[in-house]
């Protein structure tokens, strides 16, 4: 006697007023290579499917798709030759774009956007995510490879293996824009080239990593400054804020009036537990007057820079390590960075003239190989201990500012003064 046992699977769909019952399957979208046919044909099996795969070549002209519902949009990644099988070419501000439900979680895997403004765009999100994707801009005004903006935006952002190319941007062009979110960032392991603005710029009340990317600068933009990295948080609410940490980044630039490597800021003086800039490389290659190194701008305290190095390449710089003025800036370390081959504007580790640039510390880096002077401190209860000054053109140490604390530095083949005194109450130990 053969027993037949049928498994009955119920599936029990509560659909409220206004709602949507989606399904739990994914869908296969074949592109045409027709914006009549593609823009809506993703825009059906997004709003309809958990999952998408993505075939072949996409036209979207200048159309986008909107995600209103939780998805992973997949391409298939790669051939041998390793040329993307899904392409996506053309689309609007945001190709595609999360701007409306705060509480979509979705993902973008493994496609090539070829000639976007914002190829990725999320102004609402729970959870976000881009991983292997490869995105060639194209715009005579200003594009952005992927644009994060808004306290919409909270839960987690993670952007992995990405490779982005501003080259066709021909205004103001950025690689990462993150700006006044909530979310917890991890951004590892990207390539930025080509920028004229900005290759990561990210601002977040949430905890933020940035490591292992690298970031290579395009010709200057219309802009006055022009940053590798900046991270920070700006006019975000009140409350804790997470730990920041740059880690073992490329970056390399030159050429722009103001070329700064690493910025780091906070509008706001909140202090978090860790805000760690370490194990850095930027190179200067370009001989036109650039901009710094390490740069901490507006209420920045209690940074840490650690490990990074700074090869000036023989260029103008107009410091390798800074304190700009324009806000409190208090208890930040600067160890054991080295800052080498570079002619200086201004000086190679700078304090700009502000009785609020105060009790930072600048211990065990090396300057070698300087045109110009080195440290030139305009602030006052800063501490200089342990430095290694060598090859310096000028003065090895300037002191503006008053009260600052000047010990075991040691000089060596000084074309000026090793110490140029011209504050009150500095303290100068005898070994320097």
């Amino acid at each position: 006697m053969k027993t037949v046992r049928m498994l009955v699977i119920m599936v029990v769909v509560l659909v409220g007023l206004g709602s949507v019952a989606r399904s739990q399957t994914s869908t296969d979208v074949y592109g045409a290579d027709d914006p009549v046919i593609d823009v809506q044909a993703v825009q059906d099996a997004v709003d309809t499917y958990d999952i998408v795969y993505l075939h072949g070549t996409f036209d979207f002209e200048n159309s986008q798709v909107d995600i209103t519902h939780s998805v992973e949009i997949l391409g298939e990644g790669t051939d041998v030759g390793g040329e993307y099988l899904t392409k996506i070419k053309g689309g609007g501000r945001g190709t595609l774009r999360s701007v409306i439900n705060p509480d979509v979680e979705w993902a973008v895997r493994d496609i090539e956007f070829d000639g976007a403004i914002f190829a990725i765009q999320t102004h609402a999100s729970k959870r976000f995510e881009a991983t292997g994707c490869r995105i060639s801009l194209s715009s005579p005004d200003s594009g952005t490879g992927m644009d994060l903006w808004g306290n919409n935006v909270t839960g987690s952002v993670f952007i992995e293996g990405n490779y982005i190319d501003a080259s066709g941007v021909s205004g103001w062009g950025w690689g990462i824009f993150c700006q006044s979110i909530l979310a917890d960032i991890e951004v590892v392991d990207n390539t930025v080239e080509n920028f004229s603005t900005c290759g990561l710029w990210f601002n977040s009340a949430g905890s933020i990593e940035i490591k292992d990317n690298t970031i290579t600068a395009g010709p200057a933009g219309p802009t006055l400054y022009r940053n590798g990295i900046l991270v920070g948080s700006w006019f975000l609410p009140s409350g804790d804020r997470g730990n920041i940490e740059v880690t073992d980044n490329i970056i390399t630039t030159g050429g722009h009036e103001r070329d700064n490597g690493i910025v780091g800021e906070d509008w706001e003086q909140e202090v978090r537990a860790v805000c760690r800039v370490e194990d850095n490389v930027i190179t200067y290659i370009d001989d036109s007057p650039s901009g710094r190194g390490l740069l901490l701008i507006n209420h920045s305290s209690f940074w840490t820079f650690e490990d990074n190095t700074i090869n000036g390449g023989g260029n103008n710089l107009l410091a390798g390590i800074a304190l700009q003025v324009g806000g409190i800036q208090e208890y930040n370390v600067f160890s054991n960075n080295h800052v080498f081959n570079a002619n200086f504007v201004v000086g190679c580790v700078f304090v700009e003239s502000s009785a609020q640039a105060s009790d930072n510390e600048f211990v065990g880096n090396k300057l070698e190989h300087i045109g110009g002077d080195g440290f030139i401190v305009d602030g006052n209860l800063n501490w200089l201990i342990g430095n290694k000054l060598k090859d310096v053109t000028g003065d090895g140490i300037i002191l503006k500012g008053n009260n600052n604390t000047i010990l075991n530095n040691k000089f060596v083949n000084i074309g000026g003064q090793h110490i140029v005194d011209e504050g009150v109450d500095n303290i100068i130990g005898e070994e320097d």
